[in-house]
C-alpha cells in the first residue's frame, strides 16, 4: 500500500472521529436548551440545598413529600433552625415562604437549576434584603 493511501485512510478515520463528536456535541446541546427551556416555562426543581456563596454554614433546603412542598433554614452561627410550608405563584419559579403558621415570611425565586445540581436562588427573607445562594446539594439538609 502506497503512503498516499495510507495517509488518505488516516484522514478519512481522523475526519470521521471528528464527525460523530461534534454530532453528539450538538445532540447534548439541544438537549441542554430544550431543559432550560422547559424550567423557565414550567419551573426548575427547587429541591435540594443552597447556600450562600461565602457563608459558613448558612442554609436553605427544600423538600417535596407528595405535593406537600417544605422548606428550612438553617444558620450554623447560632444553630437556629426556621422551617414552614411553600407557597404557589403564578410564576412557576417563584415561591412564598410560609411559615409553620402559614404566614408568608418571605419568597424565593429559582433562577436556575439544572440536572447536574447547579442553580441559583433569589430570597428574600423577613426584612432582610435579597440575597443570592448557589444550589449545594440536590439532596435537603435538614437540621433537626
Amino acid at each position: 500500500m502506497s503512503r498516499t493511501k495510507l495517509y488518505a485512510r488516516i484522514g478519512i478515520g481522523v475526519g470521521t472521529v471528528a464527525l460523530l463528536a461534534c454530532v453528539f456535541f450538538v445532540a447534548a446541546a439541544i438537549g441542554d436548551l430544550g431543559r432550560l427551556r422547559q424550567g423557565i416555562e414550567k419551573g426548575f426543581d427547587l429541591r435540594g440545598a443552597y447556600q450562600l456563596p461565602e457563608s459558613r454554614g448558612e442554609y436553605l433546603s427544600f423538600q417535596v413529600f407528595d405535593e406537600e412542598r417544605t422548606w428550612e433554614a438553617w444558620s450554623g452561627g447560632d444553630a437556629t433552625a426556621v422551617r414552614g410550608t411553600i407557597g404557589a405563584t403564578n410564576d412557576p419559579n417563584c415561591y412564598l415562604l410560609l411559615d409553620e403558621d402559614g404566614v408568608e415570611v418571605g419568597w424565593v425565586h429559582l433562577a436556575f437549576a439544572d440536572r447536574d445540581g447547579a442553580g441559583t436562588l433569589y430570597v428574600r427573607y423577613g426584612d432582610d434584603g435579597l440575597v443570592e445562594m448557589r444550589k449545594v446539594s440536590t439532596v435537603p439538609l435538614y437540621f433537626k
